[in-house]
């Protein structure tokens, strides 16, 4: 399975019951469900965004590039998305039911004094140098895409100081080198 089939709405189906995650350790949950949930805040008449999520993550069976993609209304920590399918760059690896991993190892993730940091995918990781280098007292004026607003207010405040910030814009720099070609 390619990630031009992915593309085309072709790979595997998740098929978690739960999922879990563990983010200072570089793992994320992707959970199928039926409906999104609203987010807090948003009342019932209010329009709900909704767009194609990716996120790269380990193949479980080759650890490989892969991806899982479906329609969500945010990344978080255990993202809920709406037909999740997945797809390995070189292996044809697919979930089944006695083996679908309840959480995926993300694919870009680093340390940094000791802190796990993890970008879901390759916008995230442009957004979060675009963020860091940013001004503190500009950020809150700053647009960034909405998908991320619950993975920014994240964020350790260790890392947003001026002590680290530097080193952090490095570690995620140095994880963009580590994009496969062709994606």
């Amino acid at each position: 399975m390619s990630l031009k089939d992915l593309r085309k709405g072709k790979g595997a189906p998740l098929l978690n019951e739960e999922a879990t995650s563990s983010p200072r350790n570089g793992w994320v949950g992707v959970l199928p469900v039926a409906e999104l949930p609203r987010p807090e805040g948003v009342k019932e008449e209010d329009e709900l965004y909704v767009a194609e999520l990716e996120i790269a993550v380990m193949c479980p069976d080759c650890t490989n590039y892969a991806r899982i993609m479906g329609i969500g209304s945010e990344f978080r920590n255990v993202t809920k998305l709406l037909n999740p399918r997945f797809a390995c760059s070189v292996c044809s690896w697919g979930p089944t039911p006695h083996n679908s991993p309840e959480k995926w190892q993300v694919y870009y993730a680093g340390r940094l004094n000791g802190m796990m940091m993890f970008a879901v995918n390759e916008e995230h990781m442009d957004v979060m140098v675009e963020f860091l280098e940013t001004p503190p007292n500009r950020r809150n004026t700053t647009e960034y895409p909405w998908e991320y607003r619950g993975l920014m207010g994240r964020l350790p405040r260790g890392i947003l100081s001026g002590r680290f910030r530097n080193d952090m814009v490095s570690l995620v720099k140095r994880l963009q080198r580590t994009r496969p070609h062709g994606i």
